[in-house]
């Protein structure tokens, strides 16, 4: 095992595991407004980001790369993770991390389907059928909560849309979020202008200067896996990526169950069976590069 290969899981998993346990930090927020939190994120990523970049060596490329197209796309894809973050954190606020581990379980699957549809991507059986089952996995746990998940879907979908305009271009990951990023001050200037937000955190933060480097660290919280995450898909397989993207949900589903005590029926355990086992179908493909190669 190269010294490589094992920095780029420790990322890896550093990454996921962060993005996993996130919930427990937005719940430690949860006396400021969603709506605010997401405010305070978006402004405090745009600023790190921007930094970041003014010390990129990428970024002479980067900016030849640049144009009215691709700013679009950017842009774009900046607004659907705005969205993505939005729905995420007002569902953790409203008690509903189990549905947002739904919803990231699902996404894999959500990006096959839009491959296909967009994209004219050909699936084979398996996909197929992993794609069938985690239908079949959505509509149970429907029935179990009594409606349809709709954070799950937004969550899933949103990030799926994201994920579909990042593969039309062929952009350094680093500096692409960072345009994303100060895409996203269109929306905090909208914000700020017609509804007021962030006027409500800024009040109740008052003088005090532990509260507004915790408004601060949501920009942090956020930047600190993406980077890690960029760092160790350069270094391991894609499919094991592919497999360890599945900490994530799973923390989540464990904090929910026996850490916030979210209310979980057998009907929501069948249904989340359903999932796990088209995500099983889902990685089967993948793990090739487990497979002992002959040495000729």
């Amino acid at each position: 095992m190269t010294s490589d290969f094992q920095k780029g899981f420790l990322f890896s998993v550093g990454s996921f595991v962060s993005w996993g346990v996130l919930p427990i930090y937005w719940k430690h927020l949860g006396y400021y407004p969603p709506f605010d939190l997401v405010w305070f994120r978006m402004l405090s990523t745009a600023g790190i980001m921007a930094l970041i970049l003014m010390f990129w060596t990428k970024k002479r490329r980067f900016i030849s790369q640049m144009n009215v197209k691709v700013f679009a796309k950017l842009w774009l894809s900046g607004t659907m993770l705005s969205i993505n973050w939005l729905v995420y954190v007002w569902a953790i606020l409203d008690g509903r991390v189990l549905e947002c581990s739904l919803g990231y379980y699902i996404n894999p699957l959500v990006n096959v389907f839009l491959g296909a549809i967009v994209l004219k991507e050909r699936l084979h059986v398996l996909q197929k059928s992993a794609v069938a089952l985690a239908m079949m996995g959505v509509g149970i746990f429907s029935i179990g909560v009594g409606t349809l998940p709709w954070v799950s879907l937004v969550l899933a979908g949103s990030f799926g849309v994201y994920g579909l305009l990042k593969k039309t271009l062929k952009i350094e990951p680093i500096s692409a979020f960072t345009v994303e990023s100060v895409g996203m001050l269109s929306w905090v200037l909208l914000a700020t202008l017609w509804l007021d937000l962030g006027a409500y955190a800024w009040q109740e933060a008052g003088s005090s200067i532990p509260l507004y480097l915790a408004l601060a660290s949501t920009g942090l919280v956020t930047v600190i896996p993406m980077l890690m995450y960029n760092i160790g898909v350069q270094l391991i397989p894609l499919g094991l990526i592919g497999m360890l993207q599945f900490l994530a949900p799973t923390i989540k589903f464990l904090l929910g169950v026996l850490v916030f005590n979210e209310p979980f029926g057998v009907v929501q355990l069948l249904g989340f069976i359903f999932i796990w086992f088209s995500l099983v179908l889902y990685v089967a493909p993948t793990t090739r590069f487990l497979r002992p190669r002959a040495v000729c």
